[in-house]
């Protein structure tokens, strides 16, 4: 049906319904079939009249991405590392509401950003926490966590993430909550995108001394049950990781096969950013916590997780220029 009309379209669907609810239910008399048609063929019985909202484009500010993060006062990285997995190469400058969210925000406003579907509110909050974690970054030394040691392969114990780091210290940066896990999973794949890509990775390496900005998602679909010491959830946690690195195995394949990365972020990569468990992230919070608001009261009542607060708490108070970032989406 491409190039109809959305009321071509809209009569073909309904022709296409009849003809799909008369076959099984065909009658001998066609004069009892045209009746039933009459009554069932009308609005407010099987279908309603369709109604078009019209979208105006919204406004661009018609300078680059750099000129944009530069008005902001934004960190000088952060168009080139947006444009490592947030912003696409053929987004040549942002939204209006894009532009003036992350020069408010960057200037220590609290900021609101009502706009409809397509709007680029998730780019909105991202670039604004990505900006904070370049600034605070800049002063991590040492290097960033092995990413090899494959524990959950054998009988091997666990092992922390993101043992062997140094010069970055776990706290929750940014807070990002949503009231459904739906929402959460829809933005992990951004994140994974944003802050996990091969070029993310690359730019981070070189940049940033291996360091990563981890992020983990924390509802009660993320594994396991209990913390570190519970060894009756081990052999959980192993098959799950090993499940999720064969998926993952699988996604890159057949990315590699279509000449293109997409598939592959809708699975965690297991030596990357993404936090990948409940242990690991009450041993070290990451700089961007995913949750929703259920999960986080939980969390305020149960000692394995103060890690998460003291943490961010210490980190918060170490530094006047260290700040904490709040988004509360949808």
């Amino acid at each position: 049906m491409k190039g109809l009309d959305a009321a071509t379209v809209f009569d073909t669907l309904r022709d296409y319904f009849f003809r799909y609810y008369e076959t099984p239910f065909a009658l001998a008399d066609h004069r009892l079939e045209l009746e039933r048609r009459h009554l069932l063929d009308q609005d407010g019985v099987t279908w309603r009249e369709p109604w078009l909202e019209p979208l105006r484009d919204f406004q661009t500010t018609g300078w680059s991405l750099e000129d944009s993060c530069a008005a902001a006062a934004a960190p000088e990285e952060l168009a080139q590392f947006a444009r490592a997995g947030l912003v696409p190469p053929e987004i040549s400058n942002l939204y209006q509401h894009q532009a003036h969210a992350l020069e408010a925000a960057l200037s220590g406003k609290n900021v609101v950003v009502t706009a409809g579907t397509g709007s680029g509110k998730t780019e909105a909050f991202l670039l604004v926490v990505i900006a904070q974690l370049l600034k605070d970054s800049r002063s991590w030394r040492g290097q960033g966590a092995a990413q090899d040691d494959h524990w959950w392969v054998g009988k091997k114990k666990w092992t922390p993430q993101r043992a062997g780091e140094s010069g970055h210290e776990p706290a929750v940066r940014a807070l990002i909550l949503y009231p459904m896990n739906a929402l959460v999973e829809d933005q992990l794949i951004r994140l994974r995108r944003a802050l996990d890509s091969a070029a993310a990775r690359s730019w981070l390496d070189e940049h940033r001394s291996g360091h990563r900005f981890y992020f983990g998602r924390y509802t009660g679909q993320t594994p396991v049950s209990g913390d570190e010491n519970s060894t009756a959830q081990l052999p959980n946690l192993r098959e799950y990781l090993r499940g999720t690195e064969a998926r993952h195995r699988r996604a890159t394949e057949l990315d590699e096969e279509a000449g293109e990365e997409g598939k592959q972020f809708y699975v965690p990569s297991l030596d990357g950013a993404e936090m990948r468990s409940r242990w690991d992230m009450q041993r070290d919070p990451p700089d961007v916590l995913i949750t929703n608001y259920a999960m986080l009261n939980v969390m305020l009542q149960r000692e394995r997780d103060r890690a998460f607060f003291d943490n961010t708490r210490r980190w918060v108070e170490s530094d006047a220029n260290h700040v904490f970032t709040l988004v509360v989406d949808e």
